[in-house]
């Protein structure tokens, strides 16, 4: 056996012969190798026999540090010592401090980028990045290719990668992974891989119009490195200016009543966006609020410094209310005027001031609640808007917020199964919120039948061209696409199968598996049926996973097409009672007719609700969805244009995001007396009634409070009216199907209840109660 000592002699005298840094992996593999003339036995006397030719080592990057003067030889005698360090000498006689010859390697220290050396690189890459804002141009063209850069190619190709790739919960035009559930409880977008093949085309399309600085980029990524130190890295930022022209262009007709306004900036980063609001408007006080001045001071300083700049910095967050407070001020805004409540102009919109936002987090960030910071910014930003608090004691003043593109759906919904609490509360409180522009997707797991969906995107396409109203093929959505197509060609094939008109989330799994089985790649059977070594009988042959997934999927296809045509027959059966119940409506009720027409109606209500019972399990569930949807018209199906399409890539950290244009309204008159405390009682209606959405608008009406039903539903006309989204039986609609007509309705007949609780009941009932010591109201219940 060797010993120790005289192995590590051995390597030892090799490092000095060949003076080489060399890395931990590769001193084991010299240890470990078998073409070195090791001693067979420990006694042997011959020396270590070294070959005179030096072995082909290849050097790495470490540097050695070298004295001035070389010392010693090659032929040094060498003492195996523990010491912290061993001086070798190299060919040229100089000397180097070798750290791996007495001790083990030390792994090298990694680079990272701290807060000095990314404040010492600002000036450099902004002014790259940054230009005069005297022009409509806040960024400067690309810089030449990456290629160019040779001793930084490798690592600037990984930095490029990391910066755009797009999340995994989002990826266009790739269908999300396939839920392997027997159930379809809700119908679910499917991002049908139509455009799998060209995906590498659209990468290339994407690159013609999406140009951002690679300084830009490298700054993100170096500020990301360093961490909070230089702000909040999950914000997200706009960085593409050819979507901020875009956008301009589309919104410029109803931009320039804003001309010459103040404007309040909360969040605008780097300035890309504000500075092409800046350059339309002319402001004469532009506000930028943004906390993280270390990191976006560098590019939002050139806006300050520009001559007649406009344009005021605070280091505040514009989402803190207090910080916002501070800023409607007579101080930050001299041109605008406190409204007193009394006041009529403070019920009508007020053109002199826009507020822009940018609220958007990847990932997400939670707060309380609420699924994200921006929804809760958001749902304070319209309720400070029914309060006349902040910037709204100027007027109603109109937003333009950028948001998660998620988001969308939870103040402007496509379906009516989407309807919830802050969906309904944002109707009331706004004249419009338009979806300027978004990834135009059904991101919701409730989407729209498609041939309904496709024949609203057609209307509103044709009323774009007859306003003169384009869009750049770049930023053409699916919905629009698939209209300008129907268009052109005069028309499409309608689809009549449930499951060509509602996509599930399994589509295309299904999809898959039925080209596969057409190639003749579909595997059948596991194994051909191999014979039984003991029994000497052959084994039964076992059917593949994807072949039994496949036929499943082939009866759940049929199954889906039959309970569509039931739902189909049942809608079309509750359609033909609503309209003869407004027949007999205008009916004389006296004549003998109306009586025999009550008769028949009462018979179809009946075999309505028989039909309804014998529904299958599967049926019944999506019965209620179809039927609520093909009522209801929602908010989103009234819009004037569609809207533009944004690229993951156009912002950093790389996620879509929306464009809401939000214009708020005055309140109903009934909720703007005695506001706050009106507000209250109607809080708590819709908030009892839309914590259960699917529940029948009787038994939601029923449970709001004992004898409420029988006196609300004498005073709400709209609730049996069909040509107003109303229904014949209020046990066969649901809360979510409600309008606004009906809850406004509801509202002012609770408030002439002579019966109604007060409003300390109904806090308390719902938990939300809070001691108000000048209330007379409580003083009353309190007693003396």
């Amino acid at each position: 056996m060797i010993d120790t000592a005289t192995i590590l002699l051995y390597i030892l005298t090799n490092l000095l012969r060949y003076p080489v840094a060399l890395q931990h992996s590769r001193l084991q593999r010299i240890h470990c190798s078998s073409s070195f003339n090791l001693p067979k036995t420990a006694n042997s006397s011959d020396s270590l026999n070294i070959n005179n030719e030096e072995p082909p080592v290849k050097r790495t990057r470490r540097k050695s540090v070298s004295s001035k003067a070389a010392e010693g030889s090659d032929e040094s005698p060498v003492k195996v010592k523990r010491s912290r360090a061993k001086k070798s000498v190299d060919l040229e006689g100089s000397e180097k401090h070798d750290a791996l010859a007495g001790e083990p390697v030390k792994r090298r220290s990694r680079k990272s980028a701290s807060t000095e050396s990314v404040v010492d690189n600002q000036a450099e890459l902004v002014t790259q990045t940054q230009t005069s804002l005297n022009t409509s141009e806040s960024l400067p063209p690309p810089v030449e290719s990456v290629k160019k850069i040779r001793a930084r190619s490798k690592k600037v190709i990984s930095e490029d990668e990391s910066l755009e790739t797009e999340p995994a919960k989002r990826k266009r035009g790739r269908p999300a992974k396939p839920i392997l559930d027997d159930e379809d409880l809700e119908f679910y977008q499917a991002n049908m891989p139509n455009a799998e093949p060209n995906e590498e085309a659209d990468e290339k399309d994407q690159a013609g119009f999406i140009k951002i600085p690679f300084a830009l980029r490298r700054y993100f990524s170096a500020a990301h490195k360093v961490g909070s130190a230089m702000g909040d890295r999950t914000r997200i930022n706009i960085v593409n200016e050819a979507l901020c022209d875009d956008i301009i262009d589309r919104m410029k007709p109803s931009l320039l009543k804003h001309v010459g306004c103040d404007i309040i900036d909360i969040n605008p980063g780097i300035g890309l966006w504000s500075s092409k609001i800046h350059d339309l408007l002319k402001p004469r006080t532009h506000i930028l609020m943004d906390p993280d001045s270390k990191k976006y001071l560098p590019y939002l300083q050139p806006l300050l410094d520009a001559e007649n700049s406009t344009y005021q910095y605070i280091p505040k967050a514009g989402t803190v209310w207090e910080h916002l407070g501070q800023v409607t001020t007579p101080e930050f805004l001299p041109h605008q005027k406190k409204l007193s409540r009394d006041d009529p102009k403070i019920n009508e919109p007020n053109d002199t001031l826009l507020v822009i936002a940018n609220l958007g987090h990847f990932p997400r960030k939670k707060y309380r609640g609420f699924d994200s910071v921006s929804q809760l910014v958001t749902y304070q930003l319209l309720a400070a808007a029914r309060s006349h608090a902040l910037f709204h004691q100027y007027g109603l003043i109109r937003m333009l917020i950028w948001i998660p593109d998620e988001e969308k759906t939870t103040w402007l919904v496509r379906h009516i199964a989407q309807m919830r609490k802050n969906a309904v509360e944002a109707q009331i409180t706004t004249k419009y919120i338009r979806e300027v522009a978004s990834s135009t997707t059904d991101n919701h797991r409730f989407v729209r039948d498609s041939e309904a969906a496709l024949q609203n995107s057609i209307d509103v396409v044709s009323a774009m061209d007859r306003m003169g109203i384009s869009t750049p093929k770049h930023r053409q959505g699916e919905m629009e696409i698939n209209a300008r197509k129907s268009l052109a060609a005069g028309g499409h094939e309608v689809k009549v199968k449930d499951f060509d008109r509602f996509q599930r989330n399994w589509v295309a799994e299904w999809k898959k598996l039925q080209k596969k089985k057409l190639d003749g790649t579909l595997k059948k059977y596991e194994d051909e049926g191999e014979q039984d070594s003991v029994n000497g009988e052959t084994k039964k042959k076992v059917y593949s996973y994807e072949f039994k997934r496949l036929t499943f999927l082939n009866a759940k296809v049929k199954t889906v097409n039959e309970d569509g045509l039931l739902t189909d027959d049942l809608i079309n059966h509750y359609n033909k009672i609503n309209k003869f119940q407004a027949e007999i409506k205008k009916g004389d009720p006296d004549s003998v007719d109306i009586q025999n027409s009550r008769d028949e109606l009462k018979a179809m209500i009946e075999e309505y609700d028989r039909k309804v019972e014998k529904l299958p399990t599967s049926a019944s569930r999506i019965y209620g969805i179809r039927l609520d949807g093909a009522r209801i018209t929602t908010e989103f199906e009234k819009r004037e244009v569609e809207p533009l399409k944004v690229y993951a890539k156009e912002f950093i950290p790389s996620s879509e995001m929306c464009l809401l244009d939000i214009q708020p309204q005055a309140l109903w008159p009934i909720l703007r007396q005695s506001y706050p405390e009106s507000y209250d009682v109607f809080e708590y209606i819709i908030g009892t009634m839309y914590a259960h959405p699917i529940d029948t608008v009787y038994e939601s009406l029923e449970g709001l409070w004992p004898g409420a039903i029988e006196y609300i539903i004498n005073d709400c006309p709209s609730l049996t009216d069909p040509s107003k989204g109303g229904g014949f039986d209020l046990k066969h609609m649901s809360v979510r199907s409600l309008t606004t007509e009906m809850l406004r309705e509801i509202v002012e007949a609770w408030m002439k209840w002579p019966f109604r609780p007060s409003r300390y009941e109904l806090m308390t009932k719902s938990g939300s109660i809070v001691h108000d010591p000048d209330s007379v109201e409580e003083d009353i219940m309190e007693g003396p």
